[in-house]
């Protein structure tokens, strides 16, 4: 179960996960996998764009700030491979093209067999949240 963020996000925090302009589907990572490697054919699944509208922020001042990506039910096209549940470990990362980053990876829960071919729907959104420290 690979996590991973950017130093970029880590240090201008929520906003710049927010320039997000990808969402990928994974059939696997490991932490630090590079931009070419998560959009290489044999590890990237399907992918839909983002826009600014698909995030948005939440929490109190003092608490828990989380940033939500709207994924669930968005389309990301046909698979561009097959996975298989129980071998392989999908994840979603939220990259950013036009500077070839990946800022966020993580798990994709179902871990679900997928037929490349066949139309992927994202399941669920991708939240991160920064607590406070205490």
């Amino acid at each position: 179960m690979a996590k991973w963020t950017h130093a970029d996000v880590q240090d201008k925090g929520l906003d710049e996960l927010a320039t997000a302009d990808a969402a990928l589907l994974l059939k696997s990572y490991t932490a630090g996998d590079s931009y070419a490697t998560v959009t290489g054919g044999a590890v990237k699944v399907a992918e839909t764009a983002l826009v600014g509208g698909d995030f948005s922020k939440s929490g109190a001042a003092g608490a828990t700030r989380t940033l939500t990506c709207a994924l669930s039910g968005k389309s990301a096209g046909n698979a561009l491979v097959s996975t298989t549940n129980g071998v392989d470990n999908l994840h979603v990362a939220l990259v950013h093209t036009a500077t070839s980053r990946v800022l966020f990876v993580t798990d994709e829960s179902t871990d679900q067999s997928i037929t490349s071919g066949n139309p992927v729907t994202f399941n669920s959104n991708a939240t991160y949240a920064v607590p406070q420290p205490v």
